[in-house]
């Protein structure tokens, strides 16, 4: 019997981080509500076969090295069987009735095209419903990295305004036949913004993109390029910010 949801998940050198994650998600395995995909994106000492080990039950995807996110996540929808797919970071915590009441509510709102719940940070700071990340956006997140975001219930928890320009690609769950519709993840996007992209995407097709305010799962935040800001990484978060902006003609 196919299962009506499918979750990719991306390990690269975490091994442990994405075991919680997988343990987190064996309930929805047991009751046959989801199928869980892991793509192991050139890991060092061996770290996907050793979660295939840990986890007989999750379907592995090998790749010798780090393909960047949307190359790797798009590789484990293309084997999907579910009807509706989630894309989840590795560094979540996700609770199993989260997930499934954002796929109920998919499932009873054929008008929206990507749904998720409330992420929030070991302290609890909200952060997965944004804006538009335009260049003054960026600015302001490299200036003020430990700033609070915004709060989907309409509470204000900083002077910036509430907005669904797009949801976090930490926690994405859409309709498979929608994603078979736009076409994959813009894989010239290593990391970042292709989940804004995608919301983007969507929107075009006439779709909604909202958050569920009745559940929350945590999201042990990394951000990764704020921390290096001279790094490999944050070079071709930057690289792909260009052509992010260049396919969309806007730029703030």
């Amino acid at each position: 019997m196919k299962p009506t949801l499918s979750i990719v998940v991306l390990n690269h050198n975490e091994g442990a981080v994405t075991g919680q994650c997988l343990q987190a998600l064996a309930p929805l395995v047991d009751d046959a509500t989801a199928e869980v995909i892991v793509v192991d994106n050139g890991s060092a000492n061996d770290e996907g076969r050793l979660l295939a080990e840990q986890f007989p039950w999750v379907t592995m995807i090998y790749n010798a090295e780090n393909r960047g996110v949307a190359p790797a996540r798009n590789q484990g929808l293309a084997i999907a069987q579910g009807t509706y797919a989630l894309i989840l970071d590795n560094d979540t915590l996700p609770a199993p009735q989260a997930i499934r009441a954002v796929l109920h509510h998919l499932e009873s709102h054929p008008d929206v095209g990507v749904a998720a719940c409330l992420l929030a940070d070991a302290q609890g700071t909200l952060h997965n419903c944004r804006q538009y990340p335009g260049i003054k956006q960026k600015i302001s997140n490299l200036l003020h990295p430990a700033r609070k975001e915004f709060n989907p219930e309409g509470k204000a928890v900083l002077t910036a305004p509430l907005d669904f320009d797009y949801l976090m690609g930490a926690f994405q769950m859409f309709p498979m036949a929608l994603y078979r519709q736009l076409g994959p993840l813009d894989e010239n996007i290593f990391y970042g913004p292709e989940d804004c992209d995608w919301c983007l995407k969507i929107m075009a097709a006439g779709k909604g993109v909202q958050c569920l305010t009745s559940h929350q799962i945590t999201h042990y935040w990394q951000r990764s390029t704020n921390r290096r800001l001279f790094s490999r990484l944050s070079w071709l978060h930057a690289k792909g910010l260009l052509h992010f902006y260049r396919t969309h003609h806007r730029w703030l």
